[in-house]
């Protein structure tokens, strides 16, 4: 085999027979990629054509990028991958840049060799790669003639340890072109793939109402609305029923690449621990090539990791695999956006938080191993400030306090469970929601109430009729002509004015602050919404398209009668905090049993 001289060490080029893929190379698609430049970076004399890489003499293709930078140091440490190859196939010649970045810098090889035509060239790192585990791996290309690549693939002589069964479970409620649309792309992508008796995609339908086309490696099934929870619960036990492995849950408005879920596959075949799970990362609705969450914790509030990282910068996004060499973090989670894991290691079942929150207690409670590869990522199709509503507001913070009751590695527990509350309550309280504080304090209440509740309410529908029917003054009209004229006469910035707007519970203990407090108008999601509104009396918020706008005003007799209930609501808690963890750590385990769900998706007798 001919040797081929690096800058430091010698690899080898060597028969390609025998050799397992582990990585492949991720192509941009329009349908899917929001910016090529996600998958290549592109210097002169290259372009794009379907899937071939066109080349003439000294163009460049770099490919430290979110989707084809190659986390050696995890594949190595979590898969137990000593031996390591580089497949390349196309026509021409070329010179290889492979770059191995540790945190005690960066070592490259370079190599300079002919590519025969539809035959991989297959480049043997082994050697070169001895004592560098702890790297992440790049590639750049530089063509010295003209030529094509069609693949390029990390590859390794060592055999996969299992062969995953893959459901991949979407829950969909009321979003017929969306569930359609990820059905419709994953199936075509299916078909005639080497995994495809080994993938299968579930649609659970919530409102029993999608209508899809038969379509292969496709089932659709109509449940029961018990939320994302009930959803991804339905999915559990189908997973069970036709003897898969495995289960990926991921979101219906949220837009994953092929390449994603292949090396999700293959990284969880090789895993030495079966309990290895995975978390893909999402994007921003807003900035697309930027991170809203890579894995988050829970620390007493979900606290999101890797937020605002840009996925073009390829210094961060080698930094942020360094971040797997730290110790692991406690109450690590991924979210169900895009989360795959082993039914064997599932202990506890989804909590019937409905939504919000199923994911963080699932995550957390089962023993997984969870961790992040790159280039597992999903687009979010619509921005959570979108979401935005009293019942969610219910949801939330009830599900943060039923994790920081139930949850272990919560220090302070006792203090969050005071806090978590406030914090909700203050930053609704800013911003004049009087029928969200209202809800605030009903999931107060239904904690309180115990376990009982719950489980006889996994539907929600009865406060989710109660919440709805509160909505008078937080709901989105039709803006015809142009907003309201703003007024301000309370600076937010000055440290002074904003203590003592903080003081007088922004305006609301002081004399006819509805008549000289500010009017404010801001983007719904704006990033430091609450900041802005300090001072105000008033304030209207925009959509993004600048076609609707809701008006909230301070209406202090609902606040302060919503404040005062949610501190008697905080004294009974604080009075009551031992006992009532006692209760729901006991009903913990029924509550998120098989039993339990199974019961759940029957339909409750009389009409609904």
């Amino acid at each position: 085999m001919q040797e081929i001289a690096g800058t430091e060490d010698q690899a080898r080029l060597c028969d390609a027979s025998g050799w397992h893929v582990l990585q492949e190379l991720v192509w941009p698609d329009p349908e899917v990629h929001p910016d090529p430049a996600l998958c290549f970076r592109l210097g002169g004399g290259v372009s794009v054509a379907g899937r071939e890489l066109c080349f003439e003499p000294g163009g460049v293709v770099g490919l430290d990028t979110a989707f084809n930078l190659f986390s050696w140091l995890k594949w190595h440490r979590v898969c137990g991958i000593d031996h390591l190859g580089l497949a390349v196939r196309g026509t021409g010649r070329f010179v290889l840049e492979v770059a191995a970045e540790a945190p005690g810098g960066r070592q490259v090889l370079c190599c300079e060799f002919d590519l025969p035509s539809n035959w991989p060239t297959t480049l043997d790192l082994t050697d070169w790669l001895a004592g560098r585990g702890d790297s992440v791996l790049s590639l750049t290309l530089r063509a010295v003639t003209a030529g094509r690549i069609v693949a390029i693939d990390w590859v390794t002589p060592q055999a996969p340890r299992r062969r995953p069964r893959l459901l991949l479970c979407v829950t969909t409620f009321r979003r017929p072109e969306a569930a359609t649309a990820t059905a419709r792309r994953l199936s075509a992508a299916l078909c005639d793939h080497p995994l495809a008796d080994l993938l299968h995609l579930l649609i659970v339908d919530n409102d029993r109402s999608l209508s899809l086309p038969p379509l292969p490696h496709v089932t659709l099934i109509g449940n029961r609305n018990l939320g994302g929870a009930g959803g991804f619960a339905r999915g559990l036990a189908e997973a069970i029923a036709r003897g898969d492995t495995h289960c990926l849950f991921m979101d219906d408005d949220a837009w994953v690449d092929m390449g994603s879920i292949l090396r999700t596959w293959t990284f969880l075949a090789h895993a030495t621990d079966p309990a290895v799970a995975i978390a893909g990362a999402l994007t921003r609705a807003d900035a697309p090539t930027v991170v809203w969450e890579n894995g988050a914790v829970f620390t007493g509030r979900c606290r999101f990791l890797f937020t605002d990282l840009n996925l073009l910068d390829a210094e961060a996004l080698t930094a942020a695999e360094f971040a797997y060499l730290a110790p692991p973090l406690p109450n690590l989670y991924g979210a169900f956006w895009y989360f795959a894991f082993p039914i064997a290691a599932v202990r506890h079942w989804p909590f019937p938080f409905f939504v919000r929150g199923d994911d963080v207690n699932f995550s957390i409670v089962n023993p997984f191993r969870i961790l992040t590869l790159p280039g597992v990522i999903s687009y979010q199709a619509q921005d959570f400030a979108d979401k935005d509503s009293a019942l969610v507001q219910y949801l939330s913070l009830r599900c943060d306090l039923l994790q920081i009751l139930l949850l272990p590695h919560m220090p302070r527990r006792r203090i969050w469970a005071l806090r978590a509350p406030a914090s909700f309550f203050l930053r609704l309280l800013v911003l004049a929601r009087s029928e969200s504080l209202q809800a605030l304090n009903l999931a107060v209440e239904d904690v309180l109430r115990g376990p009982g509740h719950i489980a006889a309410h996994a539907d929600v529908a009865d406060r989710r009729a109660e919440i709805a029917a509160l909505r008078r003054r937080e709901v989105w009209r039709p803006l015809s002509g142009p907003p309201p004229p703003e007024r301000r006469r309370i600076d937010p910035a000055s440290r002074w004015q904003r203590l003592a707007m903080q003081v007088s519970l922004n305006g609301l203990l002081l004399p006819f602050f509805a008549g000289w407090g500010n009017h404010v108008t801001l983007p719904r999601t704006h990033r430091r919404l609450v900041s802005q509104c300090w001072g105000a009396a008033q304030i209207t918020l925009l959509s993004p398209d600048g076609t609707e706008a809701m008006t909230l005003r301070q209406d202090k007799p609902a606040l302060l009668r919503e404040g005062l209930r949610m501190v008697w609501n905080l004294i009974r808690l604080m009075a009551g905090y031992r006992g009532l963890r006692r209760r729901w750590l006991a009903d913990f385990p029924h509550l998120t049993s098989q039993a339990f769900w199974q019961d759940q998706f029957k339909d409750p007798p009389g009409p609904r």
